[in-house]
């Protein structure tokens, strides 16, 4: 004869190891990860009890309708940078480079002056010896009768057929008696006047020592005004204003602006 074991004690035991596994892992799923889950469900169901503070999360303020953002425009395309020609512009630095003295008045406004200083030299004409030279000229009259050496005065304007002006030349006579003294007195007013035709105020000093009849050189800029007594007679005197190029790099400056030496033009024939 058998007897069966007791049912109910058995399922006792099963129970409280099955819950005893239960609560284990539940256990170390909450204190897992620095107490991460526990922390988790307290926030998530306000239990204040487990001693963790309660945070309520910040409340999400309405955002304000936004229109549609503005399209930018599209960008520009890029300049276009016409290229340069560089032989325009090839060692510019080092290019040589001076001041170029030109006549800053015609030969006609020359004659004019002088004329007005008390010398009437005439029109701006053809020379008489050579065709491709303009000039005007003024001579006082002499008396070859006379006793004693008289005053006398010639001044002579040179230049192209086109007006400009090459020279001016001045050769005096200017003995020590009345007649020269009065001679010299228009001769210094001539000077000046000449001196401020051309417009060469850098030189206008020179004016007063060539009035005490003073030898006087001077260049400025290429410019050059010259006045000398002859050696043969020292109450001879001779003048000279013009442009004094002793370089080849200001002959060839000058021919380059000489529009009297540039090549013909090309006639121009319309297309058909």
């Amino acid at each position: 004869m058998t007897v069966s074991p007791p049912r109910r004690k058995s399922r006792i035991v099963f129970w409280l190891a099955a819950i005893l596994i239960l609560t284990g892992i539940v256990a170390t799923a909450l204190l897992a990860n620095d107490r991460r889950n526990l922390r988790f469900l307290a926030y998530r169901y306000h239990i204040g009890w487990l001693g963790y503070e309660t945070v309520m999360p910040p409340k999400k303020l309405p955002q304000a309708k936004q229109g549609p953002r503005p399209v930018a425009p599209p960008p520009s395309p890029p300049a276009v940078v016409k290229p340069v020609a560089t032989r325009l512009f090839t060692n510019l630095n080092s290019a040589p480079s001076f001041f170029l003295r030109r006549w800053k008045i015609a030969g006609e406004k020359a004659c004019n002056a002088i004329s007005r200083a008390g010398f009437p030299v005439g029109p701006w004409h053809q020379g008489a010896i050579d065709n491709s030279t303009f000039e005007c000229s003024y001579q006082t009259p002499v008396s070859e009768t006379a006793a004693e050496e008289q005053p006398s005065l010639f001044v002579i304007v040179r230049g192209t057929p086109k007006g400009e002006v090459s020279s001016i030349r001045v050769k005096a006579i200017l003995p020590e008696t009345p007649a020269g003294q009065e001679l010299q007195a228009k001769f210094q007013g001539l000077v000046h006047a000449i001196v401020q035709a051309v417009g060469w105020s850098d030189l206008s000093d020179a004016t007063d020592r060539i009035g005490r009849l003073e030898n006087v050189t001077q260049s400025s800029f290429g410019a050059r005004i010259a006045f000398s007594h002859e050696f043969a007679d020292p109450r001879r005197f001779n003048l000279i204003l013009d442009i004094d190029r002793p370089t080849g790099d200001r002959i060839v400056a000058a021919n380059f602006f000489d529009t009297s030496k540039w090549l013909p033009l090309p006639e121009i024939t319309a297309r058909k």
